[in-house]
């Protein structure tokens, strides 16, 4: 794989791999052509594509010329009419791939005289390993340093196995982190005089054997990229893990962003009742805000993880805690006639699943803010008009 981020790729990074005689390898592939658009072609492009990502991600570079694995001239690709093969692979990516591949990164980069190359950067897959379906083939291929290879049923077995334990250790990670909370373990002194809603955002990738995600250090623009919905810029303090953000020094917060520097990162906010505290049947809290919390922090925290490099798939999780006694309140009306409490101490709905960063967050969201709603006694979020979600702060 290339050593920079796909945008800062100039024609002259090209020349240089020429220069170098830098060969393929297990994260990097040239390929002169794109081939073409006969069933077989369409095979060949996502065999290389679906290797990448079913071993450790790389770099399929596309207007390369390679001689016995080195690289040796940069003929290029027309310019007109990339834009058509852009769409193609990313159709191809979509339809003829099980599970779709949806993570991979398409540019063209201008080399002149209309001339471009084509990079197709795939990241390494955690909810793979991913088959090639396009065309009636089913074959799973993995790379090894000079090419693909159709996998072997061990590698297979292994595979899966892979995206398995992934899964169980960010569930693992979840329960361990919500039982501190309960206990009111957490990472910052913050109110107790409230209920607590925690966003937990974990990159799988995070919990691979060997990861080398590492958020850490990072560039003063942290504060900014890891500031959650609501919280005004305040205090940065290192911890074991990594980082926390928290409003101020003195005195207990009503919430934190603790950023671990393998990537994973835990929002807790206060929820302090509105109402009237001492009556139980005037204690409530603020639907919108719980929906912007899940929604506009999840937009928000995916693209900063990627801005560090940890890359799709994401799992979010939303957790209420001590709110037994509250009520919902819905845009400043609560529900008078029906002060349905929630009833339950802790409140733990099902994780989300990101195969890639979403930049509308709302839609993957909305069944499991419906989940809130119903434990309320209620059909669902009423924010929702002619398939818009109508909560999203401008």
């Amino acid at each position: 794989m290339l050593a920079k981020r796909i945008e800062d790729l100039r024609a002259a990074d090209f020349t240089d791999l020429v220069q170098d005689e830098v060969a393929e390898s297990l994260t990097l592939e040239f390929k002169r052509e794109i081939p073409g658009t006969t069933a077989g072609e369409n095979v060949k492009i996502l065999r290389g594509i679906t290797a990448l990502a079913n071993t450790s991600g790389g770099d399929l570079l596309y207007g390369i010329e390679e001689d016995d694995s080195v690289a040796v001239a940069i003929p290029g690709l027309p310019s007109s009419g990339i834009g058509a093969q852009i769409q193609r692979i990313e159709n191809l990516l979509r339809q003829g791939v099980d599970p779709p591949l949806m993570g991979a990164q398409i540019q063209p980069i201008d080399i002149g005289n209309d001339r471009c190359v084509l990079i197709v950067r795939v990241p390494k897959s955690w909810a793979g390993p991913h088959r090639v379906t396009s065309g009636g083939s089913a074959h799973f291929y993995g790379r090894n340093s000079k090419e693909s290879y159709p996998l072997e049923v061990a590698a297979l077995r292994a595979a899966f196995g892979q995206s398995e334990l992934l899964l169980e250790r960010a569930e693992g990670f979840l329960a361990e982190r919500t039982m501190r909370l309960v206990n009111r373990e957490t990472v910052r002194p913050v109110h107790d005089d409230g209920a607590l809603l925690a966003l937990h955002i974990l990159p799988l990738a995070s919990f691979a054997p060997g990861s080398n995600v590492n958020v850490w250090p990072l560039s003063g623009d942290r504060t900014r990229d890891f500031l959650p919905l609501g919280m005004e810029i305040g205090c940065v303090d290192p911890t074991f893990e990594g980082f926390v953000l928290f409003e101020a020094r003195r005195g207990p917060s009503t919430g934190y962003c603790h950023v671990h520097r393998s990537g994973c990162i835990e929002i807790a906010s206060i929820l302090r009742p509105g109402g009237f505290e001492n009556d139980p049947v005037k204690r409530w809290m603020l639907s919108p805000w719980i929906e912007q919390v899940a929604v506009l922090n999840t937009e928000r925290f995916t693209g900063a993880l990627e801005k560090y490099n940890v890359a799709a798939p994401f799992i979010a999780a939303l957790t209420l805690i001590g709110a037994e006694q509250y009520a919902l309140d819905v845009e400043g009306a609560p529900f008078r006639g029906n002060h349905q409490k929630l009833g339950v101490k802790l409140l733990r709905l099902p994780p989300i699943y990101m195969e890639t960063r979403p930049a509308d967050a709302s839609a993957i969201w909305r069944p499991v803010l419906d989940r809130i709603y119903n434990a309320f006694g209620q059909e669902g979020s009423p924010f929702w008009r002619d398939g818009a979600w109508t909560a999203r702060r401008t």
